[in-house]
């Protein structure tokens, strides 16, 4: 067992606080975030973009880059696009915590959402209204 002797009083502890800690160094650091999930759509999604998200799903025909039933929290990178054609909409969601270094576009709108939270450090923009 890893080369120790710690089977005597408290070794067993010993043994198995190692095995733990070891284990949990093969496991992603807490502050990773999931790709996000454009279709189905999500609900409650933390996620990071790094690709092109493009008309993902609809609202009543409407092109939605992508959408989120509740609470949306994505960090764009710098190489990820969130777009809608036509009079779609970048982002919709009820609320919206957005870090951006990336590209967020819509036909109509960038962002539609209820309650937005925006750092953008890249592009947002529709073609009526960036965030609304």
């Amino acid at each position: 067992m890893l080369g120790w002797k710690c089977w005597g009083r408290g070794g067993r502890l010993a043994a198995i606080l190692a095995t733990g800690w070891a284990l949990a160094a093969l496991l992603p650091a807490s502050g990773a975030r999931a790709q996000c999930i454009g279709s189905p759509v999500q609900t409650n999604q933390t996620c990071t973009n790094s690709v092109a998200l493009t008309n993902t799903s609809t609202f009543f025909g409407t092109n939605i880059g992508l959408q989120d039933n509740g609470t949306l929290t994505v960090t764009n990178t710098s190489s990820g696009t969130i777009t809608a054609t036509g009079s779609g909409y970048g982002i919709l969601a009820s609320t919206a915590n957005v870090t951006n270094f990336g590209t967020i576009m819509g036909g109509s709108y960038g962002i539609n959402v209820t309650n937005a939270n925006v750092t953008n450090s890249g592009s947002i923009s529709g073609g009526l209204i960036g965030i609304y």
